[in-house]
């Protein structure tokens, strides 16, 4: 009967601490670790010590919220370590009532203990991924992160860089 309560107590909260955790896998149609077909790249920027910053037009894009959208590929493998998003708005106060928004979606899907509104980072406990979303100069970005395939990417580049 007492671990009958104390189960039952445990999960009164908004999501059971016994249940697994949601994983961000990636975003906007692309995963993380998908492989980039190189010779399709038509741009891109180098991210010093990550990686290729290519544009890109996504098959599941939120045009509500973002009008570009770019992922960051691992410098060697060519693999998606991070998805971008931004949009520019008319305004600081419109780009923060979109970025409350969004917070509060992701709020609803991966639960509260897991939104840090002070830093207005979104990490999910338990997963290797996480939503880092910011309003700068009117502009709101959205940066969907795969720690795992991060430490990757900046393995890759040291490793090609001591070979220099």
């Amino acid at each position: 009967m007492l671990k009958k309560l104390i189960f039952a107590s445990l999960c009164i909260f908004p999501v059971c601490v016994f249940a697994n955790p949601i994983e961000i896998k990636g975003a906007f149609g692309y995963e993380f670790g998908q492989k980039i077909d190189v010779t399709k790249i038509e741009s891109f920027d180098v991210q010093p010590g990550f990686g290729l910053m290519i544009p890109v037009n996504p098959s599941s894009p939120v045009p509500e919220y973002f009008k570009e959208y770019s992922i960051i590929a691992s410098i060697k493998s060519f693999q998606i370590v991070m998805i971008t998003a931004s949009k520019k708005y008319s305004s600081d106060k419109q780009c923060l009532s979109k970025k409350n928004k969004l917070l509060s979606i992701f709020e609803k899907t991966y639960g509260s203990e897991s939104l840090n509104k002070e830093e207005s980072k979104f990490i999910v406990k338990g997963s290797n991924g996480k939503i880092d979303v910011r309003c700068k100069n009117s502009i709101l970005l959205s940066m969907y992160i795969d720690n795992n395939m991060g430490d990757k990417a900046i393995a890759e580049w040291r490793t090609l860089n001591d070979k220099k």
